[in-house]
């Protein structure tokens, strides 16, 4: 039962809960050519910014993936998300290649790619179907070579990751293959091939993946000037912190900006310091009081709750703060 507490604030408190739910899969992975995203790539502008993105991704049909290509650079001293556009000199060698790595003429499709990849040595898509030739023609030790280029060249390639790890897979190294799957799953967590992929690699190497989300049950809302919490009483801290910040980041009729020490957001603050207001010696919240006794709290946010919603925002974290989610997921799931 619904409790109401009015607390003198000029804020109006009303109490309602957080589940752990559970889902299984498996699978292996598919290589080039199986990802239609590729071709939804190719209307994105070359210059776009995150929120931009993530709108182009919402309009675009059955979007829920990041597509390939893209990669993350400075600009004007903001990193931003780009679109790669192979140069127009190299695209004759390009499509060469495309032709006969779709006619499973691999040696062709190594030279011509190599030509190409000397006329845009920034194009890391160009590594990645190097490597996929090489490993259509069964050199697993040459894929590797150019899986680990790509990844070299543009660390978020995704395909990169992925045909890495089935590549790692067929060489003995399952680990490493869990690695590169699970770093492929934080790049793109909404794509369910590789989010099977990973659950196969998993269980093949006798840890199998605990898919588990995290859904705080409390919400809280602004209206007529006061402050509504619902939420399960183990919930009313969660959400008496959430309030303050809602408070403060609406003032005066506009939003306020509020940074950390280091930069961080007022979404990450705000999920930071909420989660810390739970009794994690509660049985429900154990597993939180384990990944923050772990240090690991920023990467539960980012993974759990803030990238769910905006996938593409895991894109401009940086190599390490992405190798650190890709730890915390290993770990914990």
């Amino acid at each position: 039962m619904k409790k109401l507490v009015v607390i003198s604030l000029s804020a109006c408190f009303i109490l309602f809960s957080s589940v752990y739910a559970a889902s299984g899969a498996g699978g292996g992975a598919l290589k080039k050519g199986k990802d239609s995203a590729s071709q939804k790539a190719e209307a994105f502008s070359k210059n776009v910014d995150v929120e931009d993105l993530a709108g182009q991704l919402t309009a675009l049909p059955d979007c829920v993936q990041i597509p390939p290509r893209i990669y993350v650079a400075g600009h004007n001293g903001v990193m931003k998300v780009l679109v790669h556009t192979i140069a127009a000199e190299a695209e004759s060698a390009w499509n060469e290649a495309e032709k006969a790595w779709s006619e499973k003429r691999f040696d062709d499709a190594i030279a011509a790619y190599k030509k190409a990849a000397t006329m845009d040595p920034e194009f890391s898509t160009i590594y990645c179907n190097l490597g996929d030739a090489y490993y259509g023609k069964g050199d697993m030790a040459g894929a590797k070579i150019y899986f680990e280029k790509a990844i070299s060249v543009n660390f978020i390639d995704y395909q990169a990751h992925w045909f890495l790890a089935d590549t790692l897979a067929a060489l003995g190294d399952l680990k490493g293959a869990v690695r590169e799957m699970t770093l492929a799953h934080v790049l793109n967590p909404c794509h369910a091939e590789i989010r099977r992929s990973l659950h196969g690699d998993r269980e093949r190497s006798g840890r199998p993946f605990n898919d588990w989300t995290f859904i705080p049950q409390c919400r809280v809302t602004k209206n007529n000037g006061k402050i509504l919490i619902e939420a399960k009483p183990d919930w009313v801290s969660y959400g008496l912190v959430r309030s303050i910040y809602l408070s403060q980041t609406q003032v005066g009729g506009r939003s306020m900006s509020i940074t950390g020490p280091r930069g961080e957001s007022t979404r990450l603050i705000t999920e930071i310091d909420s989660i810390k207001a739970l009794d994690t010696a509660k049985p429900e919240f154990k597993l939180i009081g384990k990944i923050i006794k772990a240090g690991y709290l920023e990467e539960f946010i980012y993974y759990e709750i803030l990238t769910r919603a905006h996938p593409e925002e895991m894109l401009v974290l940086g190599e390490k703060k992405i190798r650190r989610i890709a730890d915390y997921v290993d770990m914990f799931h």
